[in-house]
C-alpha cells in the first residue's frame, strides 16, 4: 500500500517515463489508480513487446557481467 506522497511520486516517474520515444523503450499507454480493498493502487498499462525478459535472454546466451553491461549500455 502506497501512501499518498508514494502515489504522487509513483505518477510522477510514470508520466516522465511516457514522455520518453525511444525504439527500445516500451511506450505507455495509460497510468492511473484502481480502489482495492479501500486502499488505492497505482497501474501503469504499457506497450506489450513479445520476447523474454532480460535476465531471461542474459541467462540463455550465458553473457558475462561484462557483456550485460555492454547490453545494458545499449539499451
Amino acid at each position: 500500500v502506497l501512501s499518498p506522497s508514494g502515489i504522487k511520486r509513483f505518477r510522477r516517474e510514470a508520466e516522465v517515463l511516457g514522455q520518453l520515444k525511444h525504439p527500445g523503450i516500451a511506450q505507455i499507454h495509460e497510468l492511473g489508480t484502481l480502489r482495492q480493498d479501500g486502499h488505492e493502487q497505482p497501474f501503469i498499462a504499457m506497450e506489450y513487446v513479445d520476447g523474454p525478459d532480460l535476465a531471461t535472454y542474459c541467462k540463455k546466451r550465458e553473457l558475462s557481467v561484462q557483456d550485460r553491461l555492454r547490453l545494458i549500455a545499449r539499451l
